[in-house]
């Protein structure tokens, strides 16, 4: 009997970690910063040529900003709003890879990782704003239940005395 919870756990174990795959998302996107210094001041922003576009699953406030006035496109480059650090470091001409994950839990909250990383020439400047660590394992630690809970019944399955045969 314990044998065969520890295979059901197994089992699940890989089902689950199939239903919960289609919730963990990665994205890189990667883009030359045209403009630094566009018309809109009020919050950090970017105007980038893409080389790698963005599909529909971007950062929170990063295609569009909280301020009243949303950036218009310029001198040829759609506008971003990356973090003020990453923005006070960066220069027109930099490449700029995005690095995003997300995963969405069957119960509690949304995990996202974010790092941004400027080039220029041969320099790399990494800016980490939330660690890729965080996603990955909640996906790790979700995916486990079903093998976890098949370790312990094994183990009280394996407690029960067995039926003496004369």
């Amino acid at each position: 009997m314990g044998k065969i919870a520890f295979v059901l756990g197994v089992v699940g174990s890989l089902g689950m970690g199939l239903v919960l795959s289609g919730r963990l998302v990665h994205r890189d996107y990667s883009a030359s910063i045209v403009n630094k210094l566009g018309t809109h001041t009020t919050c950090p922003t970017f105007w980038v040529s893409w080389d790698k576009p963005p599909d529909s699953v971007v950062p929170e406030g990063w295609m569009a900003c909280a301020c009243p006035e949303q950036a218009r496109v310029e001198t040829g480059g759609t506008p971003i709003h990356p973090p003020k650090e990453v923005h006070d470091a960066a220069a027109p001409m930099d490449v700029l890879t995005v690095s995003y994950t997300r995963f969405e839990p069957l119960l509690g909250t949304k995990r996202v990782g974010l790092s941004y990383t400027l080039a220029r020439g041969s320099d790399r400047q990494t800016f980490v704003i939330s660690p890729g660590f965080e996603p990955y394992s909640s996906f790790a630690l979700e995916a486990s239940i079903p093998f976890l809970a098949g370790i312990g019944l094994a183990v009280l399955l394996s407690l029960i005395p067995k039926k003496e045969t004369r």
